[in-house]
């Protein structure tokens, strides 16, 4: 991940692990019994969300095969920027700017 002053390494904690590896991925693999709902990350605040929803994409692009389109749904504009510059940081967006304004460019960015 790049930040001021370089690159780190980002390494998850015990909870992100096992949130990524043990419960969403196994939640993924059964998606068509899940009748396509995956679910939400959901932790305390500070406790490393954003790096958690990396991990799982990255893993997602890396273990299964398929086309993947990861869309993240926030309740704030703040948030929303917090997170698209998390993951624009981790060199995860590999498009333009994707970040949609409103429902209808989240339409289109979705074509």
């Amino acid at each position: 991940m790049e930040v001021r002053g370089g690159i780190v390494k980002v390494v998850p904690k015990n909870h992100q692990y096992l949130g990524v590896v043990e419960n969403a991925m196994a939640a993924l693999r059964e998606i068509k019994k899940r009748k396509g709902r995956l679910g939400v990350f959901w932790h305390t605040q500070g406790s490393g969300k954003s790096i958690s929803m990396i991990f799982f994409s990255q893993k997602v692009l890396r273990k299964i095969p398929g086309n993947w389109t990861f869309v993240v749904v926030t309740d704030r504009q703040e948030l929303d920027d917090q997170i698209y510059k998390t993951f624009a940081n981790a060199g995860v967006i590999t498009e333009g700017h994707c970040q949609a304004e409103s429902s209808k460019d989240l339409r289109r960015l979705l074509t």
